[in-house]
């Protein structure tokens, strides 16, 4: 099913945003770590906003060599104990309460550090900020063109969103939005847009 839509009305420019600023406690995997914020004493899980990585484990599965290549790396850029600054947006945290936004590390995003190196890919649900989303884009169009990570033509690994739901069996509920054509698709009939090209819209009630 395809759907024109006016591209403005999916694709909004989000200007609010807050920062904040703890020291890494923990790295679960590519795109989730834990941190002491400061002048609190319990520590905060943080998902990273605009990414998704490959899964070391969900639900007791995991996508093997490339989830771990993504969390190992992770590890090399933002060293344990480390000070971070997390940017989040108009939506703070995520449904598992999870703070969400850019890490940044000595000035570096490390969003955009991992989708440049294929370790991660691009994953925006709207409402969003178009000059972050443009921006991650590009690193996503680099790593796609370049074959790295999982955009090498020999690497099997499913783009763990999809893996996801295939674990899960069943369909996700988002409509897709192909920024290329500015087309929308039902969930379950995008596998064709490339995943740079995704922008994921909130389910329709």
């Amino acid at each position: 099913m395809k759907i024109t839509i006016l591209f403005l009305m999916l694709f909004p420019v989000i200007t609010f945003a807050k920062v904040f600023n703890g020291k890494v406690v923990s790295i679960h995997d590519g795109d989730t770590l834990r941190v002491v914020l400061d002048n609190e004493s319990k520590s905060t899980s943080v998902r990273f906003i605009g990414i998704d990585t490959p899964e070391i484990d969900f639900h007791n599965y995991s996508q093997g060599k490339l989830a771990f290549e993504a969390r190992d790396y992770l590890r090399e850029l933002i060293p344990l104990e480390s000070k971070i600054q997390i940017i989040t947006y108009d939506k703070t945290t995520d449904r598992n309460l999870r703070l969400l936004g850019t890490i940044f590390y000595n000035g570096t995003d490390i969003n955009y550090e991992l989708l440049k190196e294929g370790l991660a890919v691009m994953y925006f649900i709207s409402p969003f900020d178009k000059k972050l989303f443009n921006k991650y884009r590009g690193a996503c169009i680099e790593a796609s063109t370049t074959g790295k990570g999982i955009y090498d033509p020999s690497n099997e690994t499913m783009l763990p969103y999809e893996w996801r739901m295939s674990i899960q069996k069943r369909i996700g509920t988002n409509y897709v939005l192909d920024v290329t054509t500015n087309k929308l698709y039902a969930p379950g009939t995008y596998s064709h847009i490339h995943s740079c090209n995704r922008s994921f819209q909130a389910p329709r009630s």
